[in-house]
């Protein structure tokens, strides 16, 4: 009696059937049907490995590592296997890069379907003329659910438009994340400023600006700190423990500071120095700030009246010992100054102050600038005093303490 093949359902001749799990193919069908069944079972247990993983990632609260990952990087290739190691490290969760990348697959797949729809209910929004209702919505409250119902009510009711609460809530929380960013950014860059308007150099003078201006407990504005920290180069691991430290320095420091009131020393005057004295007084206060000092020529100093430098960056500093506001001239004067020198910055100390437009043009050309404010918070800041009995700049009996 002729056997029919189990696969191709045809005749095999006599003689040339092959049986395989109790049925019989012919010889090149039973191969083929061997490797079908290889990749099967291969498949099976990687969708029982999938499935495992699924579960894991749950269990441990992991998806947000994952989330994160897939809007950080635009293919899923980039850095898998530091995805792995992190998930390894962070919670004891080993994963093959087969039943990782299935997962990724789908999540990537999701995430381009939610963008168009996104960008769909975007465009019809627009095409409306109610944008302003959502920018309105997003401006006015702290989360994207807060009004949701409401909104979508208007949306639905009000305006005629077909759009699913899923889709609502994806591009609302994509503008809030956006908000969020933007907010974050604000913040950071307002940070930067008050910092490095104290002109710190080391960790130390970073750490003591922040507390000046900042509450070291706030948790939105540490890590802030520490970003900015890192972009100069310093090193942030150990950031608690040195900012107990300035506390305490800073606290004992301003005790010292009190017991300096009482005695019969009195600050530098720096209003009724001539330009001479004016310009010595700097030179011992950028020596005492560790800058090497070089003064200028006395005639034709192009613009600046010292040149100091430390860490291979030069500065042209131009002195102003005068009542009279610093103007716009004078930052040109400091600018051309300072490519004459081929100097890195410009600088300008006044024993008075600057006009509106002059400090405008200085922060649109990086010029540090100084006023009289600023001078005094550095003669305090390094305790510079001249005694009742010695006021004579010119012999230089000023009196330092450090």
């Amino acid at each position: 009696m002729a056997k029919i093949c189990n696969k191709c359902n045809k005749k095999i001749r006599f003689g040339f059937a092959k049986k395989y799990v109790d049925n019989y193919y012919h010889t090149k069908c039973a191969d083929e049907q061997k490797r079908e069944d290889i990749i099967n079972k291969d498949i099976k247990k990687n969708d029982q490995n999938i499935l495992t993983l699924r579960d894991e990632i749950t269990e441990k609260s992991a998806w947000g590592l994952i989330d994160k990952y897939v809007d950080q990087y635009e293919n899923k290739w980039d850095c898998i296997e530091n995805l792995i190691i992190a998930l390894n490290k962070k919670y004891d969760i080993y994963s093959t890069k087969l039943s990782l990348l299935n997962i990724l697959n789908e999540m990537y797949e999701n995430k381009k379907l939610t963008n168009l729809n996104i960008d769909r209910l975007e465009k019809q929004i627009k095409s409306k003329n109610i944008w302003d209702v959502i920018r309105n919505y997003v401006e006015k409250y702290d989360d994207p659910i807060d009004e949701f119902k409401n909104l979508y009510d208007l949306l639905t009711l009000k305006y005629k438009l077909d759009v699913s609460k899923k889709d609502l809530s994806h591009l609302l929380f994509k503008l809030f994340n956006k908000k969020g960013e933007e907010d974050k950014l604000n913040q950071y860059n307002n940070l930067k400023k008050i910092i490095l308007s104290e002109h710190p150099e080391t960790i130390e003078d970073f750490t003591d600006a922040f507390l000046k201006h900042f509450d070291e407990y706030d948790r939105k504005i540490l890590p802030l700190f520490k970003k900015l920290l890192n972009e100069k180069k310093f090193d942030s691991d150990e950031l608690n423990s040195l900012i107990k430290k300035r506390k305490k320095f800073m606290k004992i420091n301003g005790f010292e500071n009190e017991l300096y009131k009482i005695n019969d020393h009195k600050l530098i005057d720096i209003e009724e120095m001539s330009a001479s004295e004016f310009e010595n007084f700097l030179k011992e206060l950028f020596t005492l700030m560790k800058y090497k000092v070089n003064n200028t020529k006395i005639s034709g100093d192009s613009g600046a009246d010292l040149i100091i430098e430390k860490l291979g960056e030069k500065t042209a500093v131009q002195a102003k010992s005068f009542l009279d506001f610093v103007k716009e001239k004078d930052i040109n004067d400091v600018l051309k100054a300072k490519e004459h020198y081929y100097c890195d910055n410009a600088m300008i100390i006044a024993s008075s102050f600057f006009t509106k437009n002059a400090i405008e043009l200085a922060i649109k050309n990086n010029v540090k600038t100084w006023d009289s404010k600023k001078i005094k918070e550095m003669i305090e800041k390094y305790r510079i005093s001249t005694s009742e009995n010695n006021k004579d700049f010119e012999k230089n009996e000023k009196i330092f303490r450090i």
